[in-house]
């Protein structure tokens, strides 16, 4: 049966439509990400308190990025551990784990040499050193970023979800450009 002209032309306006609306969250969320950025570097450039600064960067991270929770971990003085600096949105259960060891975590290894890390799914990858504890505290995916300073890493950024979830390009260049930042 031929296609009536006005069917066709309802079809078109709501594929339009529809788009319109998808640019419209689009430009919304990269407008909440842009002023979390900029928020942050008012932050950094207003308080020298490290922990205030650390602590409010977990916190607009999680909320702008929708996520279940944030931490930012820091290399200690030998470069073989990282403990945590910040966290929001983890139990303290989870927490009581440790630092992370970086010779048994070979995704911490490849996020320090400067490459971000998604993990769409926690349950299939065998890179985290803690896989168990992780799913228990309901946490399916995770994006970490190196945190670099002026000599090499200082530490990563990394935010949690609590479902299976695939990373944007958009989601990897906020999370960069939150840890240059902080």
């Amino acid at each position: 049966a031929p296609c009536s002209l006005p069917g066709l032309l309802s079809g078109r306006l709501r594929q339009q439509e529809d788009a319109r609306l998808q640019l419209s969250r689009t430009l919304q969320q990269t407008y909440e990400r842009l002023q979390t950025l900029y928020e942050s570097a008012q932050v950094v450039s207003s308080t020298l308190e490290l922990q205030e600064v650390l602590d409010r960067l977990t916190r607009s991270v999680t909320e702008v990025m929708a996520a279940k929770a944030c931490s930012i971990r820091l290399l200690d003085n030998t470069a073989r551990r990282l403990c945590l600096a910040s966290t929001y949105g983890l139990s303290e259960e989870y927490l009581q784990k440790g630092c992370l060891l970086v010779d048994q975590n070979p995704l911490v290894r490849e996020v320090l040499r400067g490459t971000p890390v998604a993990v769409s799914d926690i349950a299939q990858d065998p890179r985290l050193q803690y896989p168990a504890e992780a799913l228990a505290e309901g946490i399916r995916a995770t994006l970490t970023v190196p945190l670099q300073g002026r000599q090499g890493p200082l530490g990563i950024l990394r935010v949690y979800h609590d479902r299976v979830h695939d990373f944007t390009d958009s989601d990897r260049a906020f999370l960069s450009a939150a840890a240059s930042h902080g």
